[in-house]
C-alpha cells in the first residue's frame, strides 16, 4: 500500500484526478513491488522546475517531472512508523498542457503518465541504459494501459 499527499499549485486539481491518481499509484506499487510506503507529489510550473532541474542536476532549463528518491540522500534520522518515505516527486503542469496540445491527448492521460514514470523512478527503475529502459517501459505501459506519452520518440 502506498500512501501520496499531493500538492497541487496550479488549477490542474479536482477530485476525480486525485482519485484516479492514487489508483494509478496502488497499481504502480503492486507492480513495482513497492509496499508500505509515502510519497509525496507537487504539481507545479515551468519556473519552479528550471529552479529545481538547475539546482540539483545543473540543466537551466524546465522539464517535465522530477524524482527526488530517499534512498539516495542522506537519510533521515529514522522516526517508528508504519511506512517509509519514498521521495518527492514534482510534475510541471505548463509541460503537461503543452504535450496534451501536441500530441492531442488529454491533461490527465499526460499527468497519470508523468506521475507513474516519476514514481517508477523513486522505486528504483531508470532509463539510461538500454535493458534497464525497456524494463522500466514496459512496466509504464503495462500500468498505463499502453497510455504513455514520451516528449520523444
Amino acid at each position: 500500500m502506498i500512501h501520496a499527499e499531493f500538492l497541487f499549485d496550479t488549477a490542474l486539481h479536482n477530485r476525480s484526478l486525485e482519485r484516479q491518481a492514487r489508483s494509478i499509484l496502488q497499481k504502480a506499487s503492486r507492480l513495482a513491488r513497492v509496499k508500505n510506503t509515502d510519497i509525496d507529489v507537487t504539481i507545479t510550473n515551468d519556473a519552479r522546475m528550471k529552479k529545481l532541474n538547475n539546482a540539483y542536476r545543473g540543466k537551466r532549463t524546465s522539464t517535465d517531472v522530477l524524482s527526488f528518491a530517499m534512498r539516495e540522500s542522506k537519510p533521515f534520522p529514522r522516526i517508528r512508523c508504519s511506512r517509509e518515505h519514498l521521495g518527492d516527486i514534482f510534475i510541471n503542469v505548463n509541460e503537461i498542457k503543452r504535450r496534451a496540445k501536441k500530441l492531442r491527448v488529454s491533461q490527465k492521460d499526460i499527468f497519470l503518465f508523468l506521475l507513474v514514470h516519476g514514481f517508477l523512478h523513486l522505486a528504483g527503475f531508470d532509463h539510461m541504459k538500454t535493458g534497464e529502459e525497456r524494463r522500466m517501459r514496459a512496466l509504464e505501459h503495462t500500468i498505463c494501459e499502453g497510455r504513455v506519452f514520451y516528449d520523444h520518440p
